[in-house]
């Protein structure tokens, strides 16, 4: 739930979205009668039940639409996602999907015009004497199909959704017990049957009201679980709930072909060492040594976290470069300055490109967890001094006070009526000397 993996997972499902899409349009040809669509299936607010419980709900009556003849008849390929936004009432959990495939009937009146249509079409070619050989998906509509599959899983749950509720009930759901004995916690709603939204997908030019953007399309398939403002209005309970799930549902997938990718087949490679930077070697010189010996690529992390954390003490950008033994990265204690080049000297030559380090994200997969949490400290360590340096930079005389005590900034230049500037003057200087 932390707003940095957020992010992480929504780029890395744009990227996968937006990869295997282009790979499919590669092999595939358009066919007459089938286009893009962005589908939103909602339902409503499920009182009284979690967001994991919610999430679930929705996930289940997705597939049994998703096992259902109209829709598997329809849509070849695709990408879903579940949100959830809040109200006064509750969760009110929706999905987003991208799908590619035929006409998709959105209500009863849009089904009564195919089947009129599939009619004239019979007529028509016995008329002329001709054989129907294209065999067309059986009849139905989206609306239909959807309320009947969310009103199935919430069933499966324990709970029963009524329908075009007349009466205002009191209260968020009123029980009824049924033939067999048990009693459901009914939930009533005044829609008649489940709100539904088909809209065509256009990759260029500006769309209509009743179209939407690919960009817009993709963006809303992608932000991941829901938008950030919608967190500050959860309660704290449901806060700590949340955040005791082991598991959370899945919230993004692809379906189809689309998710029916092609993979080359894996070759062994030979086992890669860690290799360690020596004292004076420089990185172009380090980064050609763990190409040429096959040196695994956390080689780079740990020696770009050990020559690589800035002086915030400085204006020049000047290096630390550590001094010890293997984990003198990790020790940062024993560090001494470098000294700067000449002003004068002109500037090298990029000799080596540096690799992109793998992530955090990846290096906890294959790493052990002390080592990993040592490279996650130091790397917070160098990230907090260098936010103190633009803020001591953009607001140079504003002091600052960090809430594990610490201190930065304009300290020293506090005014106070009874000396204290002068007093906290020089308890800096003294911590300084220190």
């Amino acid at each position: 739930m932390c707003s940095h993996c957020l992010r992480q997972l929504s780029r890395k499902a744009q990227h996968r979205l937006e990869g295997v899409r282009n790979e499919f349009w590669k092999l595939t040809l358009r066919e007459a009668g089938k286009f893009e669509r962005f589908v939103t299936l909602t339902g409503p607010t499920l009182q009284g039940v979690s967001l994991e419980t919610s999430n679930e709900i929705y996930n289940r009556a997705f597939a049994l639409l998703a096992d259902g003849a109209f829709w598997s008849s329809r849509v070849e390929a695709g990408a879903k996602h579940v949100e959830f936004t809040i109200n006064p009432r509750g969760y009110h959990t929706h999905i987003h999907l991208l799908i590619y495939g035929r006409y998709l009937e959105r209500d009863a009146e849009q089904e009564a015009r195919s089947r009129q249509w599939r009619i004239e079409r019979a007529a028509k070619h016995e008329t002329h004497g001709l054989r129907i050989v294209t065999a067309l998906p059986p009849l139905g509509n989206l609306q239909d199909e959807w309320t009947r599959c969310i009103t199935q899983a919430v069933r499966e749950f324990g709970r029963e959704i009524e329908w075009d509720a007349t009466a205002e009930l009191e209260g968020w759901y009123s029980r009824f017990p049924l033939r067999a004995g048990e009693v459901f916690e009914v939930q009533p709603t005044a829609a008649a049957k489940a709100n539904i939204d088909v809209r065509m997908v256009r990759e260029k030019g500006r769309p209509s009201d009743k179209e939407i953007g690919l960009s817009s399309a993709v963006k809303e398939l992608t932000k991941y679980i829901t938008k950030a403002g919608s967190w500050s209005e959860v309660s704290d309970e449901q806060l700590v709930e949340i955040a005791e799930v082991r598991r959370w549902p899945r919230c993004f997938e692809l379906l189809g072909d689309w998710r029916r990718k092609k993979r080359e087949p894996v070759t062994e490679l030979p086992a890669q060492v860690v290799l360690r930077i020596g004292l004076g070697e420089t990185w172009e010189g380090f980064c050609r040594r763990v190409a040429r010996d096959n040196g695994h690529p956390d080689s780079y992390v740990l020696a770009w976290d050990q020559i690589a954390a800035w002086d915030t003490r400085s204006d020049a950008g000047t290096l630390y470069a550590a001094q010890g033994g293997d984990n003198a990265s990790l020790d940062t204690d024993s560090v001494f300055r470098s000294a700067s080049e000449p002003s004068e000297s002109p500037p090298p030559g990029k000799i080596f490109i540096r690799p992109r380090a793998p992530s955090l994200m990846e290096l906890g997969e294959r790493m052990e967890f002390d080592e990993w949490l040592k490279i996650v400290s130091i790397r917070l360590a160098v990230g907090r001094r260098a936010r103190a340096r633009l803020l001591v930079r953009q607001y140079p005389g504003v002091p600052f006070w960090c809430l594990d005590g610490s201190e930065f900034g304009a300290i020293a230049r506090v005014v106070s009526y009874d000396g204290e500037s002068s007093r906290l003057a020089t308890m800096r200087k003294e911590k300084r000397a220190a």
